[in-house]
């Protein structure tokens, strides 16, 4: 039974992918909408914010959260809206700059040893050429 986890979590996987439409290049395309977001796309030209019905789609992507909070006057049945306060918080940029380095290879958690021009280093020849480098001194 343990060997059909790992198959059955894979299908499980892709099945939610298709469902979803999720796909490495959309993935990326979301990441990469919080990293080279310009925050001049949350204004208009006199430095209102824009309407969140009105953002640019690459915009709209890099929020998290919105919030909308209504200003009241008045009290009881006088009481009525005066104005609201719009919040945007968008997604964490340094985590998506994380993200799309650690996808790109900028970043990576174990550092890759190589030769001269990133060739492969042969552990086994080098262990080979030691022991018997050091047989010889030992011979000596």
């Amino acid at each position: 039974m343990a060997v059909r986890i790992p198959e059955l979590t894979h299908r499980e996987i892709r099945r939610t992918q298709r469902t979803l439409t999720v796909s490495k290049d959309r993935w990326l395309r979301e990441v990469a909408c919080s990293v080279f977001r310009d925050p001049r796309q949350f204004f208009d030209a006199q430095g209102a914010p824009i309407p969140i019905n009105k953002l640019q789609p690459e915009a709209a992507a890099a929020i998290s959260r919105f919030e909308v909070v209504l200003k009241y006057a008045g009290k009881g049945e006088d009481r009525h809206v005066v104005g609201y306060v719009e919040k945007y918080k968008v997604l964490d940029k340094i985590g998506a700059l994380t993200i799309i380095g650690k996808h790109c290879g900028f970043l990576v958690d174990k550092p890759e040893h190589g030769g001269p021009d990133d060739e492969a280093i042969d552990i086994d020849a080098i262990r080979k050429d030691l022991t018997a480098r050091i047989a010889r001194l030992s011979e000596s």
